[in-house]
Formats: C-alpha cells, sequence, structure tokens
C-alpha cells in the first residue's frame, strides 16, 4: 500500500542579482516568453490604455516600468488566503535571503515579489482564481518574463488519504470526473484539458519523498462550491441525498484515482495549457473524506498548521535547487 494511503486505495550589503541552478531558469534573452506572441491577446493592441483592474495600482501598471520591476520572475506561488501569501513570502526571504516587496492593490488579492518568486493568493475557486491569471499573466507578459513556472500550493480534503498526506496533482477533474474545465464564452461551452506538467509533478513529489513527508502523484477533483458539489451533508439547506448516497459517490471517485478534493484546480491547469507556463498543485489533505465532513474530527488546529507548513516546505525545497540564497560582503 502506498504511502498516505488508507482503506479504500493502494549590517551586510546583500547583492541583489539571483543565481539560477539549471537549464530550466536560465536567465537572459533565451527561453519561452510567459504569453508566446501566437498567443497573445491581440484586442489588447487596440487599447488605449490597458488595465489590470484587480491588482493596480501607482506602481503596478501599465506605464510602469514593469520589466525593471518584475523582469526576474521566474516561478509564482500561489494560495488561496492572503495572509498564507505573505507568509510564504517571509518563508522565501528567511530561506534565500530575498527582500519582500508588496505588488500592487491589496483590496481583493495580495501579491509580494520576493527575488525571483511572486507569492499571491487566489481567493476561493476558480472565477476568483481565473481573475488573478489573466491579469498576472498580462503583467508578467508585459514585463519580459520567461519561462515562469505557476505553482498552487493548497489545502485539500483527501479521499481515501491519510490527514497530512500531500497530493502533487497530475490532472484535475470535474464532478463527472472527466479531465477538463469547462466555460461558457459568448454563449458556446468550451471544454479546456486539466493535465498538468508531469515531469513537474514527479519532481516535486520526489522532493517530499526526499523530506520523508507522506506524498503522491493522483487525480485531484475541482468543484464550484464547497458543499453539495463535494458531497457534504453540513450545507444550510437540504441537500437531497443520503449519507449512503454521499459515501456510494465518494467511494466512486476513490476508485477513479482521485485522491483529493478542492476548487481551483481544473481552471489552473487549463489556464496554463492554453498559455503554454508550466504548471503543478500541491495540496495538503486535512482530512479523508471517507470517514467524514468534518475537519476537526479528524486532526488538530496543530496537525493541520503542520500539514501546511509541509506542503510549504516542499516548495521551498524545491525552489532551493533552483536558486541560490543571495550572497553577502562586508
Amino acid at each position: 500500500m502506498a504511502q498516505g494511503f488508507s482503506s479504500c486505495a493502494q549590517g551586510h550589503t546583500q547583492h541583489l542579482s539571483v543565481q539560477l541552478m539549471g537549464s530550466e531558469m536560465e536567465s537572459g534573452t533565451q527561453g519561452t516568453p510567459v504569453l508566446p506572441e501566437h498567443l497573445r491577446n491581440k484586442h489588447l493592441d487596440t487599447l488605449v490604455e490597458e488595465h489590470f483592474f484587480h491588482i493596480e495600482d501607482a506602481t503596478l501598471n501599465a506605464k510602469a516600468d514593469l520589466g525593471t520591476l518584475l523582469g526576474d520572475v521566474k516561478v509564482v506561488l500561489m494560495g488561496g488566503a492572503a495572509d498564507r501569501a505573505e507568509k510564504i513570502a517571509v518563508r522565501l526571504s528567511t530561506a534565500f535571503g530575498w527582500p519582500v516587496q508588496p505588488l500592487g492593490m491589496r483590496e481583493r488579492y495580495s501579491l509580494f515579489k520576493v527575488g525571483p518568486v511572486i507569492s499571491m493568493n487566489h481567493g476561493i475557486g476558480s472565477p476568483s482564481l481565473m481573475i488573478i491569471l489573466h491579469e498576472l499573466t498580462k503583467v508578467l507578459q508585459r514585463a519580459g518574463c520567461k519561462d515562469v513556472t505557476y505553482i498552487r500550493i493548497g489545502t485539500s480534503g483527501g479521499i481515501g488519504v491519510t490527514p497530512g498526506t500531500i497530493v502533487v496533482t497530475s490532472e484535475g477533474v470535474n464532478c463527472e470526473l472527466e479531465s477538463v474545465y469547462e466555460m461558457t464564452v459568448l454563449g458556446k461551452r468550451r471544454r479546456l484539458p486539466a493535465v498538468f506538467d508531469k515531469d513537474l509533478a514527479e519532481e516535486l513529489a520526489a522532493v517530499g519523498k526526499r523530506l520523508d513527508f507522506p506524498v503522491l502523484v493522483a487525480k485531484t477533483m475541482a468543484t464550484d462550491d464547497y458543499y453539495e458539489e463535494q458531497g457534504r451533508l453540513d450545507g444550510a439547506v437540504d441537500c437531497q441525498y443520503s449519507e449512503s448516497e454521499k459515501m456510494e459517490w465518494i467511494q466512486k471517485v476513490c476508485e477513479y484515482g482521485v485522491r483529493n478534493m478542492e476548487m481551483e484546480g481544473t481552471a489552473l491547469a487549463a489556464f496554463c495549457n492554453r498559455t503554454g507556463v508550466r504548471a503543478a498543485m500541491v495540496c495538503a489533505a486535512l482530512l479523508d473524506r471517507t470517514k467524514g465532513d468534518q475537519t476537526p474530527d479528524q486532526a488538530s488546529p496543530e496537525q493541520m498548521g503542520q500539514w501546511v507548513s509541509n506542503s510549504q516546505e516542499l516548495v521551498v525545497e524545491w525552489l532551493r535547487g533552483k536558486f541560490t540564497p543571495l550572497t553577502t560582503a562586508a
């Protein structure tokens, strides 16, 4: 039985130049733009003035020197909560010696630049995520960023895994177990593939195993609701299904190879497949849905905090293989 599975499944002056390790994140003029020319939205060329409506401010806007501000960005880390984005930024600063630089308006999203990394929150659910993906990707395209990787670090409900397991997503699936993200554009339904970068997923999982964390690569279900679409029995209204019907569905999902459930994965995978941005998702499972809906029944706040920290540490350790800390001089 694979690790993590349960019964249903098998004064100094800092030099601010960033040193990169490995060929996939080389700086310079070579590399793949965050939005290659054939994918860039040509309608933007007709605008009198472009806007990043939910994040722009006096320093982060289309008239700013975004190349100087953000041109060295190679990795974007994202999660749901604003305070978590800031904590990850501080964690990166501690690990690498990079200064933390807040970015943009913070009414809806919080963004922090830490060396070649942006740490940000995306809110709850695919709509909130898609807004910030569009706006941040436009910003990074204007900044001339190349070879950028997007990684979502989140929490989830596990399915047939021991609470505390870290699931690195191989592909997102919807509530009908299809590996697609659906959106309606001009009244027409579009179905976009929701598969994540296989090599990146395996790379991250290998780091987790090296850290002796319970980690696996598996499918993740993304829903558009926290309650009924996830088969919960603890929402406000009569859900019109029974405990046994819920468990039958959870078992079916588990047998299909889905090991956790959240609300953004298919959208992230679909967006990054369209743009060509390398992407991954790393989520700690805070409970096992085959055993109940209530997280406090299966874990203490201290345990959940540690599991969240483990998922963040996995990604920080992965970054240590890509970047070296700032050097110091007297």
